[in-house]
């Protein structure tokens, strides 16, 4: 293990000096994937390779303008900061941690009908997660727009089974629920 941080190391400054020798958005982006790619060694000292999509600090998606967090445990990981908060990578989760990582949720979703879903529940989630997706590689750009233009027609489309209960209270009805309850897993 020892031999692979040296190796880590030296492909870190190898890659800072290539990056500082070579301006450009393009090749500091090549050079942090590389260096977050190196940052995943798993414990036989093997190399993941991701197929990491680093988004700028502020993306527009589904005409919201969403904006990377600067605390949650994210927050100290200069070159994978979250627009959830959450890490990316498991191998980045602090030791007795409840959080999941970006990869864990990614577990918890699927593609269906062109859009990304969770399988618990068949809803799209939120545009933050889409957008931590997209970072990590599962999905790209284009289906998180779809996917968060998805979300809002059909949140546009539940409220019209919106309805007051015998208690004053507005609840949802049962036929709001029918598009996600079908995509989700049973």
């Amino acid at each position: 293990m020892e031999t692979m941080n040296h190796l880590q190391d030296t492909l870190e400054t190898i890659i800072d000096n290539y990056s500082n020798h070579h301006e450009g958005y393009r090749s500091r982006l090549i050079a942090n994937d590389i260096i977050n790619a190196l940052r995943h060694l798993d414990a036989n000292g093997e190399l993941h390779i991701w197929n990491l999509n680093i988004l700028p600090n502020n993306v527009e998606i589904a005409g919201e303008l969403k904006s990377k967090q600067s605390r949650g445990m994210a927050a100290h990981h200069d070159a994978n900061k979250t627009f959830t908060g959450n890490v990316l990578f498991t191998s980045e989760i602090r030791e007795n941690s409840y959080d999941k990582s970006i990869e864990q949720k990614w577990k918890d979703a699927k593609v269906m009908d062109d859009v990304v879903v969770w399988r618990s529940n068949g809803q799209i989630p939120f545009a933050d997660m889409l957008l931590d997706f997209v970072q990590i590689g599962q999905i790209d750009m284009e289906m998180a727009e779809r996917s968060a233009n998805q979300k809002n027609v059909e949140q546009s489309e539940s409220l019209k089974h919106l309805d007051v209960d015998v208690n004053g209270r507005i609840v949802l009805k049962k036929e709001g629920f029918a598009v996600s309850e079908a995509r989700a897993d049973k």
